[in-house]
């Protein structure tokens, strides 16, 4: 089993071990703990990190280099798991249309599901659930029997064609339920305010939440009262509750484990991602759902041990990304309301002006998006010492801009990344010659890109806070120890492959971690 808790860094992870009393207890005092475990990549975010997960390959070898990027044979930004050839399914009558077609088609490797089904002849199953479809769709493989996620439209947790001509009937059972339209009366209070001022060091403060779902800034949050509850879901437990609840009827409904055949199950924690966007690691809101998550792991794993057996169920905890620190809790003489946000409307204006400068009028830009540049095609028209002129003017205009880290044009970039993971090295990594853009940049420690100043934080860096992250290995033989060397997230698909008793996936390129 992968459990995947989104925007989980160690630096906030590790502070706050002591708290918890239900299932990461559990994994903690009886699995090997690896707080050190780095992402060796620049650009973290989710679909990366996913994909990077399940199949222990980085974006330059996973093709999944961003949330989203720019394709320039449709002059337009798509999303990492968008596919109108696998529609989405109706799971509802007479709810609102599915969302978008969703698929793996985009991942140019496979993973740990890919191997277990070619291991058993197929009859090892492998299901993947989470809130957000990209991360169920990425964080097993390109394949798994099974993906499954959260469709607002419908008020319904749902899959495509692309797995499924029809849902399956625990799915559609799950469907009329009519869980979600319960859940949104939902009123979130915290577990224990005295307990999260102690954590925090900090009251219930009025930071982060802003305008996104409606939801505010404090304490208690009604979701009957944002304008579209059933999107404001995702931020709040009842998300987290959702995505529980499918997968115990996934377990049930396809027999996970109900034989000596392995099976693979995949979990993802969406909205603890979009709880600390909202607020930041160091909220209220976020460690009051980290506890809950840790209250509803304990009973997932006791119906684990009732269903499965006890020691006969394996887990590897872990995350897809950090997060950046919020910019009100840096230091005393920080503004409260100060932005660390690295503007791509900036980037654009930056690299625009200086292609103008030398090649004439523009638009010159044609999208800014997962820390990479791309230009129209007609700047390829120029001579070739006339483009690397600019490119070179546009990469020394954005070393001046506020909050860039690293700058780079596209033909500076390694062909071969090599091992040690300097700038350079991260930055190759996430690069795709065919999928990424004429200058690829970072934001500096401290800040990340975005489209436009927001409340809260995000992620996407190189600096450490965003790419180190929490690994627990929770199997039979694996010594209850914590191991501070420094590891690779890389290396979760291959150990997942050998709890499963498989070879790991082709693209890996890490050695599974050793009890």
């Amino acid at each position: 089993m992968l459990i995947a808790i989104d925007q989980l860094p160690t630096w906030s992870f590790d502070p706050q071990l002591e708290l918890f009393e239900g299932g990461l207890r559990r994994l903690l005092d009886h699995g090997t703990y690896y707080p050190n475990a780095a992402f060796p990549y620049a650009v973290t975010l989710t679909a990366p990190g996913h994909a990077a997960l399940g199949t222990g390959a980085p974006p330059a070898k996973s093709g999944i280099m961003g949330n989203h990027w720019y394709d320039p044979t449709q002059g337009r930004v798509i999303g990492a798991v968008d596919d109108p050839d696998a529609p989405t399914l109706a799971m509802v009558r007479d709810a609102g249309p599915p969302s978008a077609g969703v698929s793996a088609r985009n991942l140019l490797v496979e993973g740990v599901a890919d191997e277990l089904r070619r291991a058993t002849d197929g009859r090892g199953r492998s299901i993947a659930v989470a809130l957000k479809d990209r991360a169920a769709v990425l964080m097993l493989g390109k394949q798994p029997d099974l993906a499954i996620w959260y469709d607002p439209n419908q008020l319904a947790m749902t899959t495509s064609q692309a797995y499924a001509e029809t849902p399956p009937a625990w799915l559609t059972a799950l469907a009329e339920q009519k869980l979600v339209p319960r859940l949104l009366d939902f009123v979130w209070e915290p577990l224990d305010a005295e307990q999260l001022q102690d954590a925090t060091g900090r009251g219930d403060v009025d930071w982060g939440g802003g305008p996104a779902f409606g939801l505010g800034n404090t304490f208690p949050y009604r979701l009957a009262e944002t304008p579209k509850p059933e999107r404001a879901l995702a931020a709040t437990p009842v998300g987290n509750t959702l995505v529980l609840e499918a997968t115990r009827a996934a377990i049930e409904g396809e027999q996970l484990g109900a034989d000596a055949i392995p099976d693979l199950l995949g979990i993802g924690f969406s909205s603890h991602d979009y709880a600390g966007h909202l607020w930041g690691q160091e909220s209220w809101e976020r460690l009051d759902m980290l506890l809950r998550i840790d209250r509803e792991l304990a009973e997932l794993f006791s119906f684990l041990d009732e269903r499965v057996g006890e020691g006969a169920w394996v887990a590897v905890l872990t995350s897809d990304h950090g997060a950046t620190p919020l910019p009100e809790t840096v230091g005393a003489d920080t503004n409260p309301f100060s932005s660390n946000t690295l503007q791509h409307g900036e980037v654009r204006r930056v690299v625009e002006e200086a292609l103008t400068q030398r090649l004439g009028p523009g638009p010159w830009v044609s999208a800014v998006v997962a820390s990479t540049v791309h230009l129209e095609t007609r700047f390829d028209e120029a001579a070739e010492d006339e483009r690397a002129e600019a490119l070179h003017a546009a990469v020394a205009a954005l070393r001046s801009v506020a909050g860039i880290g690293h700058v780079a044009a596209r033909s500076s970039v390694a062909q071969d990344c090599g091992l040690e993971l300097d700038i350079e090295a991260l930055v190759c990594w996430s690069f795709r010659p065919d999928r990424s853009g004429a200058i690829l940049f970072t934001a500096a420690a401290g800040h990340y890109a975005a489209d436009q100043d927001q409340a809260g934080t995000s992620h996407g860096s190189s600096a450490d806070h965003d790419r180190y992250v929490p690994v627990i290995v929770y199997a039979p033989g694996w010594p209850a120890v914590r191991r501070d060397e420094h590891v690779s997230a890389l290396q979760v698909a291959p150990t997942l492959s050998r709890l499963l008793g498989i070879e790991p996936p082709p693209a890996a390129r890490a050695p599974a971690l050793e009890p």
